[in-house]
């Protein structure tokens, strides 16, 4: 009897439960489905996830800077040779290109010495002329400007402390030969923008007695000749120099005599052949004044400056 009772039970609770669970089914499924987003947002709502800017690092900044140097390093051809430079100012359609001065001092076009051609990123040449070296007294830097009325990227100036010894740095610049085989070299004057070349590095050295013509940026680069006149860039692409000088001169110690006349003593001079060298950026500035050269030029980037360590006196 007592399991009989239990059976009706059960069936009971079985029955009662259906028709609840029909009942909420019913219930549920007649609610709109705006009304039923609203309640289940109310029930589980959503997270927004706010994404907290991120800090520059190195290598997420240095794979820019590739496509930066290739954007605003130009070649420079004269008669007979050709050299590299940097577009450093726009004014509506005319650009300068920052370069070296003994670059454009071997130019020798019958026509005039002061003609040249300018081979920007896209492979079209341009025709420029070189302007009065004057400003820059004895320091190893030239301007040469040309129009056009493409657009194309200046480089962004670095703050003149910027630079520590041991920051990588990078070199863009088109080479003026190149070595096929052992046996072999090739010139590479037409060779376009096949020439182009974009080596990487760090400093070595930053000289606050700078050497004749004004180089004072030591770094570990591998230079080649045509290379000169070309941007030096920091990690974040900023121009912090004009290269000029390659490892090993010819005429060893005699390359590395001061604006003062001193020279170093033997051990620095065996540290600072093994380097290639550049024009600091900072003395153009000397010259031209912060930003008075281009109008158009970008803001530069709000990175921390570094304290720039000098080299002990010789």
């Amino acid at each position: 009897m007592l399991g009989l009772i239990h059976l009706q039970l059960w069936k009971l609770f079985t029955i009662a439960g259906s028709v609840a669970s029909f009942s909420l089914f019913w219930v549920l499924n007649s609610i709109p489905d705006r009304q039923m987003s609203v309640t289940s947002a109310q029930v589980a709502p959503k997270v927004r996830l706010v994404n907290k800017p991120q800090a520059l690092n190195q290598s997420s900044v240095s794979q820019s800077v590739p496509e930066i140097a290739r954007q605003v390093t130009v070649r420079v051809i004269g008669n007979p040779g050709a050299s590299s430079g940097v577009l450093i100012a726009r004014r509506g359609n005319t650009y300068t290109v920052l370069t070296c001065q003994h670059c454009l001092s071997y130019n020798y076009d019958s026509a005039s010495v002061s003609q040249f051609q300018v081979l920007t990123a896209d492979g079209l040449t341009h025709s420029a002329q070189s302007l009065p070296a004057d400003e820059f007294g004895s320091v190893d830097l030239g301007l040469v400007q040309f129009t056009s009325s493409r657009r194309y990227q200046v480089v962004e100036i670095a703050e003149s402390q910027s630079l520590s010894v041991g920051d990588p740095v990078y070199v863009a610049g088109f080479p003026k030969w190149h070595g096929t085989n052992p046996d072999r070299v090739e010139d590479t004057s037409d060779w376009g923008w096949d020439a182009y070349r974009l080596t990487t590095g760090e400093v070595g050295m930053l000289l606050n007695r700078p050497l004749e013509r004004g180089y004072g940026l030591g770094y570990t680069n591998d230079i080649e000749t045509g290379m000169s006149g070309g941007p030096v860039l920091d990690r974040y692409g900023r121009l912090v120099g004009i290269n000029g000088r390659s490892k090993y001169p010819l005429n060893g110690m005699d390359a590395f005599v001061f604006e003062d006349g001193s020279r170093p003593s033997t051990a620095w001079f065996r540290d600072m052949e093994a380097l290639s060298w550049g024009i600091p950026i900072s003395r153009f500035e000397q010259v031209q004044g912060r930003g008075s050269a281009n109008s158009d030029v970008s803001p530069r980037s709000p990175v921390p400056i570094r304290r720039q360590m000098e080299t002990p006196g010789w």
